[in-house]
């Protein structure tokens, strides 16, 4: 759906086979008006015959650059090789050495490995996401628990980096228990990225397999008032916090505390539970990561007029280029160079005052500095305005007292994951900030390490270094 380097060339069957390798399949979709309606999902995924077709398309470069830049380290090379052979099922297993969800991954993974994929030099990389997803949609592979240790431990989080250290830990052998504060499995997963994006009933799937294990999830508990860190640790070799980041961030600009504001992750999480979100007919939302864009692509499937402000350029978004595409064909109103001043209202949202940018010198996310025009004051009409820029994990009933932490409220942790409480690990977004889903499970992954380590004087099984191994070479 987005135009890529080929686009202006004939189309992908019109071309001889040479000229296919470097052009990616296209994937059947909902269309634009149709898609804005409903909550399905957009994207129908690759059948088996274009999975086998796309994985063609693998050049088995020698410097496995692809495997590099995933945070999780997959073993890309070796399912996309299973797939070419039509063996979907040993795909998934590669896929799950190190992914326990791989249909959520799959649907919603910003593609890091695709950076520097060598067909992307010169046309489409390979559609490694969407080859990850086949894997899941048409292989099966039940995962075993390792022989027991005896040992036990708790988490706290059922998101993706607390289900992901579970994961691990059970196939190493530990009891694991997790404790989820909402009535779901999943956390971000199910409560932050929409359905027509991730469907729940995938979610759902991959969790069913970590549950498999003998994993115990517990929903509707929430540390502090139910139970506490102190009961945990005392029944359990070792905790781990994997909280995520739910705790809003607004921009501090006057107004913010009228009806109508709104932050991202409680809109969203209303949304997925079938709750009233209570949002008005003309909807601003604030940002341009993947958060704003599902948050103003929901705005437009609720049937309201949707705008998206963002302080940079199109270019600059950290959202990934086919959500916005996508938004963009759904008729989404997107204001660049744009940066909010002020909310006016009496007790309600009546309109947002704003000022134009300007791109100087790079700050220190390496992108171009925002900079204001002066006299380029302008109002947007809206009764919505929906923050979408940043949250911080919420450590209440964790008593940050108990921890050190860092100036972004995030746990400071050692190489092995240790939290400064002895026996209190962390993992996941309230180590590294607000990020992504496969930056939150390497965390957690490395956190499980450091835990099985501590337990049993080792690493785990099959795992030959406490840091993400070191890239194969392709044979």
């Amino acid at each position: 759906m987005t135009p890529d380097k080929s686009s202006d060339k004939a189309p992908r069957e019109q071309l001889d086979e040479k000229a296919r390798k470097w052009v990616k399949l296209p994937m059947a979709h909902q269309k634009a008006d149709t898609r804005i309606g409903n909550f399905d999902e957009v994207m129908h995924g690759l059948t088996k015959e274009q999975a086998i077709e796309e994985a063609g398309r693998c050049m088995n470069c020698k410097k496995v650059f692809c495997m590099q830049n995933c945070p999780i380290k997959q073993d890309i090379q070796g399912y996309v090789t299973a797939i070419l052979k039509g063996d979907f099922d040993k795909a998934l297993e590669i896929v799950m050495d190190r992914n326990p969800f791989p249909g959520s991954v799959g649907r919603v993974c910003p593609q890091f490995c695709t950076k520097d994929c060598m067909r992307g030099k010169k046309g489409d990389a390979l559609a490694i996401a969407a080859l990850k997803r086949a894997a899941s949609d048409f292989g099966h592979f039940a995962p075993k628990a390792g022989p027991s240790t005896g040992k036990k431990v708790a988490i706290v989080g059922a998101g993706p980096s607390g289900l992901t250290a579970a994961y691990f830990l059970a196939l190493w052998g530990h009891k694991v228990t997790v404790y989820e504060r909402e009535a779901v499995k999943g956390g971000m997963l199910y409560t932050a990225i929409p359905q027509y994006r991730l469907p729940k009933d995938q979610v759902a799937k991959d969790i069913k397999r970590i549950e498999g294990l003998g994993v115990t999830i517990t929903t509707n508990v929430k540390i502090g008032k139910d139970i506490t860190l102190e009961h945990l640790q005392k029944d359990n070799d070792a905790v781990l916090l994997a909280i995520g980041t739910h705790k809003p961030k607004f921009m501090g600009i006057e107004g913010e505390n009228k009806a109508g504001v709104l932050h991202v992750i409680p809109f969203l999480r209303d949304v997925a539970l079938g709750k009233d979100p209570k949002i008005g007919k003309r909807v601003c939302v604030i940002g341009g990561g993947s958060s704003a864009m599902d948050a103003v692509r929901t705005a437009k499937r609720l049937g309201r007029e949707s705008w998206l402000v963002y302080r940079r350029e199109r270019e600059q978004m950290p959202a990934h280029k086919d959500e916005v595409a996508e938004g963009e064909e759904e008729q989404i109103t997107f204001c660049y160079l744009t940066n909010p001043k002020k909310i006016h209202g009496d007790s309600c949202v009546a309109h947002m005052d704003c000022i134009k940018m300007k791109l100087g010198e790079p700050d220190e996310s390496g992108r171009a500095k925002p900079i204001p025009v002066e006299g380029s004051d302008f109002k947007i009409d809206a009764d919505t305005i929906i923050e979408a820029i940043s949250q911080e994990p919420d450590l209440e009933g964790l008593d940050g007292g108990k921890f050190k932490v860092s100036k972004w409220n995030t746990y400071v942790v050692d190489e092995g994951g240790m939290t400064s409480l002895k026996g209190v690990y962390a993992g996941g977004d309230c180590v590294n900030g607000a990020a992504t889903v496969v930056e939150a499970m390497a965390s957690a992954r490395k956190a499980a390490i450091g835990i099985h380590k501590a337990l049993m004087g080792s690493l785990p099984p099959g795992v030959k270094e406490d840091v993400p191994e070191a890239c194969p070479v392709a044979k």
